[in-house]
């Protein structure tokens, strides 16, 4: 259960979708997107004790089908290349978000 004030993945993923510009100036670029998503995971690992990178990474992996060397979200950029940079951001966040529904308990911990 969420409590007043907090913040959690969900309501981060509402602003990067509907309000980027709270969260970027000059504009939310797929570079800054992810910036911005990986220290926020990280920090949610390091409260949970679970490299959630990691988990993503082998998540994704296993959802395209395909191994890869880099983290979870380079390789979106990478296997995502033919789409223009704002399709990019947008299944970037879609993916992020379907990844925390599927692993609800990740959510749980999620009291930054």
């Amino acid at each position: 259960m969420q409590h007043a004030g907090k913040s959690n993945i969900f309501k981060e993923i509402d602003y990067l979708r509907k309000r980027p510009s709270m969260l970027f100036r000059g504009g939310a670029t797929y570079v800054a997107v992810e910036t911005y998503l990986i220290g926020y995971i990280r920090a949610m690992g390091d409260y949970s004790g679970v490299n959630l990178l990691h988990e993503m990474h082998l998540w994704f992996q296993e959802k395209i089908q395909q191994k890869a060397s880099c983290f979870f979200m380079a390789h979106v950029d990478i296997y995502y290349h033919d789409k223009s940079e704002k399709e990019r951001i947008a299944v970037l966040i879609d993916l992020v978000e379907e990844f925390f529904r599927a692993h609800p308990t990740f959510v749980a911990n999620d009291r930054l």
